[in-house]
């Protein structure tokens, strides 16, 4: 009976690789990228399941925001931030300005000439450099979004962090992309917290996920996305030829390494 009970048993599903390069140790030590239970809100953590007299089921037994920590990845802020974005009749015409708490912070952001048809006449791009690379040897698509429950108090401060869907078989960059709305008489002041998860990325898939985390050299760490090295930037490829252009070398080079010689074991 047990025999024929494992010939019909489903066969489990292997989990997803995710290693997780960074080539400074104080992220590796204390802002890993994780999985999103670990990173459940205070205020939900305080809301009980049931409210007016127990009468009525809380937010708590929503089942949506349950799966939505259960399945979910988060990279959290490796820095304290402070950032104000300037009113649009400022004299000096900038758009935004911040203080960090590291020197490891980088402001990597895009000019307004790239995107100015969303950008319209108020919204400008605030792109952080990340110390985090990630490489899959399958490719899936993970979905990035903001992370509205943690970051809740910046639901009115004009900061939303810019939804996508990637993949890292064949890009490894985890740069975090944010779009801040400038009014037009009043400055914005906002402040992320350290560790405060920066995205929520969801995988396409119902697999299981699992890091494996390397502490590398800086040049080290630039030499795993050594494919970046075949193709030309963005000012004279479109971006979505790059990325062909990394799909089309990634999948050549493991062709190569995957060849076998055609003459081994030929008799003599």
């Amino acid at each position: 009976m047990n025999f024929f009970k494992n010939i019909f048993k489903p066969k489990e599903k292997e989990d997803i690789i995710l290693d997780c390069y960074t080539y400074l140790p104080y992220v590796y030590e204390t802002a890993k990228i994780d999985y999103a239970y670990k990173f459940i809100p205070a205020w939900w953590k305080d809301t009980p399941k049931f409210i007016n007299n127990k009468s009525e089921a809380s937010i708590k037994n929503c089942l949506a925001l349950k799966e939505y920590f259960k399945t979910g990845i988060v990279i959290p802020a490796w820095f304290g931030l402070q950032l104000k974005i300037h009113p649009l009749d400022q004299p000096e015409g900038m758009t935004y300005s911040y203080q960090a708490s590291t020197s490891y912070f980088k402001d990597i952001s895009h000019p307004i000439s790239q995107y100015s048809l969303f950008a319209e006449h108020n919204k400008v791009n605030f792109k952080i450099h990340s110390p985090w690379m990630i490489k899959c040897q399958e490719p899936i698509n993970f979905v990035w979004s903001h992370p509205l429950y943690n970051l809740s108090k910046l639901s009115d401060k004009n900061f939303d962090i810019m939804p996508a869907v990637v993949n890292y078989k064949y890009q490894h960059d985890t740069n975090i992309n944010a779009i801040l709305t400038q009014e037009k008489e009043t400055e914005t002041n906002l402040e992320i917290e350290p560790l405060s998860p920066l995205v929520m990325i969801h995988p396409m898939s119902d697999r299981r996920v699992t890091f494996r985390y390397h502490l590398v050299s800086e040049e080290d760490w630039y030499q795993k996305n050594s494919i970046q090295q075949y193709v030309f930037d963005n000012t004279v490829d479109e971006v979505s030829r790059m990325y062909q252009n990394k799909k089309k070398i990634k999948n050549k080079i493991e062709k190569i390494n995957n060849t076998k010689c055609p003459f081994h074991g030929e008799k003599k």
